[in-house]
């Protein structure tokens, strides 16, 4: 792989993955519209954090970590139950509360939580980004370091932009129709719930 492929495999990922619906996605609809652009970007950065350990365990576990049933069973039921949680949070928004303190927040936990408990990570950087990780330490590290840095600018950059396209629309939402879309959310973070709980079930049947 050329250093130009690199960048632009990247940035196609990256892109790809930034604009994807998805629980991180939600996240930084929901913490934008509830306490700013501000804590939305927070939730956009944190793959940048959680993806760290991630990286590091498929490096040293690739390619058999994707593999393995019961570790992606149990990231599954983590993060259901986690994504549950915060749906959960969504719904009980009162309809005239429509900024809380900052403080109160925790945008950048959420969001690493949200990140790290979901299996995709996993499994990109197991059938992807380990490939080229181990290319890279072996032949060319510029190749991966490029790979990297690219994807991760554009998966926050399409995050950044999402949160700023949610604190825009948020400006001309009233009181209700703000907390009405913090249920559509929660139905949304629901949904992605099942699915982590399904997907568990799947993995964790076909391990026992």
């Amino acid at each position: 792989m050329t250093a130009g492929s690199a960048i632009m495999s990247g940035l196609s990922f990256g892109l790809t993955l930034g604009l994807m619906p998805g629980p991180t996605s939600t996240l930084v609809i929901n913490q934008t519209l509830q306490y700013g652009f501000r804590e939305g970007g927070k939730v956009a950065i944190s793959p940048i954090v959680a993806d760290i350990p991630i990286i590091i365990i498929v490096a040293f576990f690739f390619p058999s970590l994707a593999k393995v049933s019961w570790f992606l069973g149990v990231l599954s039921l983590a993060g259901g139950g986690f994504l549950a949680f915060l749906a959960y949070e969504s719904f009980k928004i009162p309809a005239m509360q429509r900024k809380k303190e900052t403080g109160t927040a925790r945008s950048l936990q959420k969001g690493m939580l949200t990140n790290f408990l979901n299996p995709g990570p996993y499994l990109f950087w197991g059938t992807v980004g380990g490939p080229l990780l181990c290319q890279g330490s072996a032949f060319d590290p510029k190749i991966f370091t490029l790979f990297t840095f690219t994807l991760y600018f554009a998966l926050v950059g399409g995050k950044l932009l999402t949160a700023a396209v949610a604190f825009g629309g948020r400006e001309w939402l009233s009181p209700r129709r703000l907390c009405l879309l913090h249920r559509v959310l929660g139905v949304v973070l629901v949904y992605f719930s099942v699915s982590y709980f399904f997907e568990a079930f799947k993995k964790l049947g076909g391990a026992a």
